[in-house]
């Protein structure tokens, strides 16, 4: 197996086995999706990198003990989840409101390499689609993130949102909803049907 094009899951059994470059690999590809979830839950940017790294630090200490995972980066995502809440909690009186990121202000930046949309178009629909998104709610922001940027699962989204999986399949079926009425003009019609297909 060649590490560089190893898929996630193999990589994970590798590192399970003690292969340092396996790991490295892994942190070098989720640290950035990481980073983006821990600041969309937190403001301290500070915060979210030191609890990244105890993530990584943690995988490495416990490799023999941890199991096998069908998805790492929904392992990687929900121990950061645990390790920022832990952290807020512990230093409560030192994070104020300002800090902590709630979910009624829960944000979604859809970039210009955004794989939704087809690379000729890229940079105007995605300003198109962020301007559309911006019109969900937070919840639902938070849902189309965690589907179409983190990948996820319903089941895994059930879990990180805490809600349960119906009640995920309905927000995203009304998310979805929304953005097909509201899609005008030369938008690509495709778009909507291409997120309900992978709804």
């Amino acid at each position: 197996m060649h590490l560089l094009t190893a898929t996630d899951i193999e990589l994970w059994e590798a590192f399970r086995q003690g292969d340092r470059q396996a790991y490295t690999i892994l942190m070098e590809r989720h640290y950035r999706p990481l980073y983006s979830y821990g600041t969309k839950l937190v403001f301290d940017k500070e915060l979210v990198k030191d609890c990244i790294q105890e993530v990584f630090l943690e995988l490495w200490h416990r490799r023999v003990a941890i199991g096998s995972a069908e998805s790492p980066r929904f392992y990687m995502l929900r121990a950061l989840q645990r390790k920022i809440h832990r952290a807020i909690h512990r230093n409560r009186l030192l994070y104020n409101a300002e800090i902590i990121n709630p979910d009624t202000s829960f944000s979604v930046e859809f970039s210009i390499e955004a794989d939704l949309i087809s690379r000729q178009e890229q940079a105007e629909k995605a300003r198109q689609l962020a301007a559309l998104v911006e019109t969900l709610s937070p919840r639902q922001k938070q849902l189309i993130y965690l589907r179409f940027y983190q990948d996820l699962d319903f089941d895994e989204i059930a879990e990180l949102m805490q809600l349960n999986r119906q009640s995920v399949y309905n927000l995203l079926r009304e998310s979805l909803l929304r953005l097909r009425k509201n899609w005008q003009g030369t938008l690509l019609p495709a778009l909507v049907a291409l997120l309900e297909a992978n709804a």
